[in-house]
């Protein structure tokens, strides 16, 4: 049976659950949204760089601590990390490399740290065909392009008939191992 989280209104995009706290739930939404506790309801996420934006993506790292969401707002999508547990979110300015006029963005945050101490980020965007996989290993702080768009050797959405990465367009990464994604 599924009712309704009161405080929500509109389209939902994606709903994730941050794995340190089993009632805690981030909705990516025309509105974008956080539940402390399914059982109290949702409210607006307070960070005011992020309301207003449309939310297509969240994801949140092993330990709660690290929430990334991908926004769109006109034609172009906005990425921000939170660092604090969602309090307050940084938006990932265009300059550091991530396609953002795309009709797609899909991430992933790693559950465990890598050697240097820092939750991985993964983005995959795409506009029918691939535009491009991008990796933070520092929080977002700096971006490789580790799976350029628009080669014919890697085109995992391109078929003789048509581009489906408007609607297949996905990555996650492996549990336990934050240099892999897949």
């Amino acid at each position: 049976t599924f009712t309704h989280l009161s405080g929500t209104t509109g389209s939902i995009n994606q709903l994730w659950r941050d794995p340190s706290q089993t009632d805690k739930i981030y909705i990516a939404s025309s509105n974008n949204y956080v539940s402390p506790d399914k059982t109290t309801g949702a409210s607006l996420v307070a960070d005011t760089d992020v309301s207003g934006k449309i939310g297509y993506d969240v994801k949140v790292s092993g330990d709660g601590s690290l929430v990334f969401l991908c926004c769109k707002q006109g034609s172009s999508f906005r990425y921000y990390v939170s660092e604090d547990f969602g309090a307050n979110y940084t938006e990932i300015g265009s300059g550091m490399g991530i396609v953002t006029a795309c009709n797609r963005a899909e991430s992933a945050v790693t559950d465990v740290k890598n050697d240097d101490g820092f939750f991985n980020i993964y983005v995959s965007t795409a506009n029918g065909s691939l535009s491009g996989i991008f990796l933070s290993e520092d929080h977002g702080a700096t971006w490789t392009n580790i799976g350029p768009g628009g080669s014919t050797l890697f085109a995992p959405f391109s078929t003789s008939l048509s581009s489906q990465g408007n609607y297949n367009n996905i990555i996650s990464h492996i549990p336990g191992k934050p240099d892999e994604c897949l």
